[in-house]
């Protein structure tokens, strides 16, 4: 049986077609759901869950803010549950800054964030056709651990991507970094002035990263890097 990939969306959510038809590729049954369905299935439900690029809620009071109220009031049950079963999530561009928002990329403390996605250094909203991305397959997340390549090339737009902790520094568990290994800060390499475009949690099976895989899942969309990612995570979960 075809793995189920649960897509949950907010008003403003409008990569999820997209994602939805990339994890179709990969080998998944993508279901696109609104948070507010009363029949939806249950985030625990799920064999994979996509949390798709937008603008949820409009990004009012700071990117995906009102999102991760909404999630963690009327969801935190099922999220808690989800994470109990540690079910893979992919958090893309706003999906990553919802999971950032949220907890649960650091420290897996659902509602308690200790890194948030600050705005772009250059103040505007950026975007790159063809960021380069180097794979950090030391980490070995679930999302990349079959993804053959050591360098994948695949679309970047946001206007709030850069990761700043607490205590400064970069995040743990880098999966993605612009330019080279070592990452590169320099406009326009770097789209947002960090050298960190992914990173997931501790257990390795939440990502969150701001290029957009579903955006490279087919030769006429210029290449099929971003579909690896997603065929890595359906392959883990057969």
């Amino acid at each position: 049986m075809r793995p189920m990939a649960l897509l949950p969306c907010f008003p403003g959510t409008n990569c999820h077609h997209d994602l939805a038809e990339g994890f179709q590729k990969a080998g998944a049954d993508p279901k696109i759901v609104w948070l507010k369905s009363a029949t939806r299935p249950k985030l625990y439900e799920a064999d994979l869950i996509g949390w798709s690029g937008g603008f949820a809620h409009g990004d009012y009071f700071g990117t995906a803010r009102v999102a991760a109220v909404e999630l963690l009031n009327r969801l935190r049950d099922e999220l808690l549950e989800a994470l109990e079963r540690r079910i893979p999530m992919i958090g893309i561009c706003n999906g990553h800054q919802i999971l950032t928002a949220t907890g649960l990329l650091t420290g897996r403390t659902v509602g308690s964030a200790n890194v948030v996605m600050d705005l772009n250094l250059s103040s505007n909203f950026e975007h790159r056709n063809n960021a380069t991305l180097l794979v950090h397959k030391a980490t070995d997340c679930l999302w990349t651990r079959h993804v053959l390549s050591e360098k994948l090339v695949m679309p970047s737009a946001h206007g709030e991507g850069r990761p700043v902790l607490a205590h400064h520094g970069d995040p743990p568990n880098i999966v993605f970094t612009y330019g080279t290994y070592e990452g590169t800060t320099e406009y326009p390499i770097s789209p947002n002035g960090s050298r960190v475009a992914g990173f997931c949690d501790d257990t390795k099976t939440i990502l969150g990263m701001m290029p957009h895989p579903e955006r490279r899942i087919d030769r006429r969309r210029g290449g099929m890097d971003g579909l690896a990612i997603l065929e890595s995570g359906v392959k883990e979960v057969r």
